[in-house]
């Protein structure tokens, strides 16, 4: 399909050969002389370009790297910053609904374990009026309670 020559200005300015669709021209000045650089021409009623899934979970994902530059990023897969952060938006939305992002409470590694004792072993020997309790082992708080309201009660 062969359009001819095809006027070039500042503007992007449509040009509508028939109805159906419009051409648009777009230039970059390089100096002073108006001399165009770069010229973008897109035909047809389709002037958007479709991602796919894949290629918008790829770009995405590279936003996300720590230390990436947003607008990098967009220059380097072409697609418009504004596109990018909506993508981004919506893949913390997507991210919130599922448990990925929630915050999990920290539990130190000796507590909440209810594991058996720490290799060291431990003897507690507890004497109160007369009555004695030997502890070996590793023990929970409330079965130390236990032993000496035992013990109290015992003497």
């Amino acid at each position: 399909m062969d359009l001819g020559p095809v006027d070039v200005d500042e503007k992007a300015s449509p040009h509508s050969a028939d109805d159906s669709h419009q051409h648009y021209a777009k230039s970059e000045v390089v100096d002073d002389r108006r001399a165009p650089r770069r010229v973008e021409v897109l035909l047809g009623k389709e002037r958007r370009r479709r991602w796919s899934a894949d290629e918008k979970a790829e770009i995405t994902a590279a936003s996300f790297v720590p230390g990436a530059n947003i607008s990098a990023v967009a220059r380097q897969y072409g697609v418009s910053q504004g596109l990018l952060h909506y993508w981004r938006r919506c893949a913390r939305e997507h991210m919130a609904d599922d448990e990925e992002m929630r915050f999990v409470p920290v539990v130190r590694a000796d507590e909440g374990l209810g594991g058996p004792a720490p290799a060291t072993a431990l003897t507690i020997r507890v004497e109160i009026n007369g009555a004695c309790a030997v502890i070996e082992g590793g023990i929970d708080e409330q079965a130390l309670c236990m032993v000496f309201k035992a013990l109290r009660a015992s003497a």
